[in-house]
């Protein structure tokens, strides 16, 4: 290829090279060249620094902008850095720009490609070039030297970097390139450091907000004392579920904590059973006898004392909630019939085979340890 007709794809980086490699020239190094290499050695270590310390883009772009003008003497110089939003930083030297790409001052067709393709473009001489020489923005703005290089990846776009000069050709060699691209990934470890932090701010104010709108809901909507994050975030977890599924809820805590109050808000965050009826019932103050009756209803003569039809809770709850605190409480011949219920959606008061259909939410609670309930029934057993 031509001196004049020079665009070079961006070297590679991601593969850790074998021993070989590192010290695959042969050729030994003037005076010059290894003044240059000692002074981009030590300004490369100098920036990596600075850009460690930095908080935001614009004091990257900065920092870059001073370093590029140390090391690349090219007449006009563009850092744009962006997020997925936009470009959020443009600094430049010799080159009036604005935060819209499409304003600059300098070929468009070159930037798309670098966009396009991220791939790094080198030219010593853009008129001559047998691609850049093409684009009529190059002509006409009388870029002779140029070289422009993205950040980021093709996938996560951080934005790029750019240098040309109007006055000379073969300002900008291979060298220049292969530097220009390690230190574009430097950079990009430094503007992908800034994103986790500004995604870390905002998920902790979005953190912060939704906690001030749940002591809103707990302590003025559902009367809910107490400010603890352990009572936090069980009700948003509460809250997702119930809004999200129809599934049983069950809540387990000490007498005086609450439940109830809890039972309610999941109550009023299932959309299918807000025009319905919360109805609660306390287990522990019924007679374990009786418990079945209070579900399911009782037809008249079912046993003795029931004078009349009567329904039972499940009926009563049917397109609302139905709450059951001290469902440990309950008979476990009941639990089965309770069980077919949530199954079923179906159930039979006690002395009908009369099916009836009921469809409601079943939120439980109890005081005491279903583990601990579970061993002493199978000693029992």
């Amino acid at each position: 290829m031509a001196k004049n007709d020079r665009i070079l794809q961006q070297p590679s980086l991601t593969a850790a090279p074998d021993d070989a490699r590192w010290l695959e020239r042969d050729e030994a190094l003037t005076g010059k060249q290894a003044r240059q290499l000692y002074q981009r050695l030590s300004a490369l270590y100098t920036l990596a620094e600075e850009v460690h310390r930095a908080d935001n883009y614009d004091s990257i772009s900065s920092l870059a902008l001073a370093f590029f003008q140390d090391i690349l003497h090219s007449e006009r110089t563009v850092l744009a850095i962006r997020s997925p939003d936009g470009f959020l930083s443009v600094q430049s030297r010799n080159l009036e720009v604005s935060n819209d790409p499409g304003s600059w001052p300098v070929s468009q067709n070159l930037l798309q490609r670098v966009r396009d393709t991220h791939v790094a473009v080198l030219s010593t001489d853009a008129r001559e070039d047998a691609i850049l020489g093409k684009f009529k923005s190059v002509g006409l703005l009388n870029i002779r030297s140029v070289l422009c290089a993205p950040l980021g990846t093709s996938q996560s776009p951080r934005g790029l970097v750019y240098f040309d000069s109007r006055m000379e050709t073969g300002v900008f060699d291979r060298e220049d390139l292969y530097f220009l691209t390690t230190v574009c990934r430097l950079l990009d470890a430094a503007i992908e450091a800034i994103d986790r932090t500004q995604e870390q701010v905002r998920h902790v104010e979005r953190a912060r907000r939704q906690i001030e709108m749940l002591k809103d809901e707990l302590f003025q909507k559902h009367r809910v004392v107490g400010r603890s994050k352990v009572l936090l975030h069980a009700y948003g977890q509460l809250k997702k579920i119930a809004s999200k599924t129809n599934i049983p809820i069950l809540l387990r805590g000490e007498s005086g904590t609450g439940k109830e109050l809890f039972a309610l808000a999941a109550h009023y965050y299932t959309g299918s059973c807000q025009a319905g009826l919360f109805v609660p019932v306390n287990l522990a103050a019924v007679s374990s006898d009786l418990i079945e009756s209070a579900l399911f209803g009782h037809v008249k003569g079912a046993f003795t004392g029931a004078i009349a039809d009567r329904a039972g809770l499940l009926e009563q709850a049917d397109g609302g909630t139905l709450f059951l605190d001290e469902v440990a409480d309950i008979p476990p011949h009941v639990q089965a019939k309770l069980l077919r219920v949530l199954e079923e959606k179906t159930f039979t008061r006690v002395g009908s085979n009369k099916p009836i259909q009921s469809n409601f939410r079943l939120v439980s609670a109890t005081s005491r340890s279903i583990e601990t309930m579970a061993t002493e029934e199978s000693y029992r057993d």
